[in-house]
């Protein structure tokens, strides 16, 4: 378990089950998963900001990331920890927006095909309301 950690962060559920799958007894993964809590080698706070990092730096919205760390089984007031930090999601947006499109969109078939990529990166309505008319190839919307 310890080699699983020393190359990135792990949820205590994601240890537990990669520990399962290797057939080791369930008493023993929690007993071990306790003594790296104790000891912080593993921190699902940890692992929670280490997961929003890397989401931001690949443009996800804050729906996706949210039901990400839920998956994770992590609980909901680390979630709300973690998502209570000061990131302005619409600019988020507006960046995904621009680094996927440069082009002004042929119709509004084109344009609904972009609100559906926002909204599959998991940014909400109002996010991508906001993020529509700032970006340059929509400025028309």
């Amino acid at each position: 378990m310890m080699g699983l950690l020393a190359r990135r962060e792990h949820s205590r559920l994601e240890l537990y089950q990669k520990m399962k799958l290797r057939d080791f007894d369930s008493e023993l993964i929690y007993a071990n998963l306790d003594e790296f809590k104790e000891n912080d080698w593993q921190s699902d706070q940890r692992y929670s900001k280490m997961l929003l990092r890397s989401r931001i730096a690949k443009c996800h919205g804050p729906v996706k990331i949210t039901m990400e760390l839920r998956n994770k089984g992590l609980a909901d007031e680390i979630i709300q920890t973690c998502m209570s930090q000061n990131i302005n999601w619409s600019d988020l947006a507006l960046k995904a927006l621009e680094k996927k499109y440069s082009v002004s969109p042929s119709g509004q078939n084109e344009i609904n095909k972009r609100y559906r990529f926002l909204s599959q990166r998991g940014f909400t309505s109002e996010q991508i309301k906001w993020a529509f008319p700032r970006h340059n190839s929509l400025k028309n919307y």
